[in-house]
């Protein structure tokens, strides 16, 4: 089992230089709001951005650890892009239902919008192939069959 925790380790400096990342973004999202005298619904916005910015810095930090250990791998670009597809694609309903519906709970407007985006992704990353997808579909289907 030591060899295994020795294995699967990732720097330490790569843990927490996405953090760090996110955390110095979060912290000038409000001074560039105010620098540009933006609304504070694009604070929303660049603190989304950050969040995205520091996990794909993080994750090629992961890779490149990863790839130093083990050696070179692929991800399967085309895994990458058939669930970028698939998000686009099912983001489509959501966002459409999201400008329709009359305003009422936000948490039952969350638990529709959602989950009819999280059941059209599923759906479509299974019509493209990808077996995450299936692999979810069938955990799904085995919950629901107790």
């Amino acid at each position: 089992m030591q060899n295994f925790r020795n294995f699967c380790a990732v720097p330490l400096s790569g843990k927490y230089f996405g953090f760090n990342f996110l955390v110095d973004l979060f912290i000038s999202a409000f001074p560039v709001r105010n620098f540009f005298q933006l609304d504070i619904i694009y604070s929303t916005a660049l603190l989304t951005a950050s969040a995205g910015i520091a996990g794909w810095i993080e994750f090629l930090l992961i890779r490149r650890a990863l790839t130093r250990k083990i050696g070179y791998f692929s991800l399967g670009g085309s895994a990458i892009g058939k669930g970028w597809i698939a998000a686009l694609v099912a983001s489509i309903p959501g966002i459409s239902l999201n400008l329709l519906m009359p305003p009422f709970s936000p948490v039952l407007r969350g638990v529709l919008i959602l989950g009819i985006y999280g059941s059209l992704y599923l759906s479509i990353t299974k019509m493209l192939g990808l077996e995450a997808a299936k692999e979810a579909l069938q955990l799904v289907a085995r919950r629901f069959k107790r």
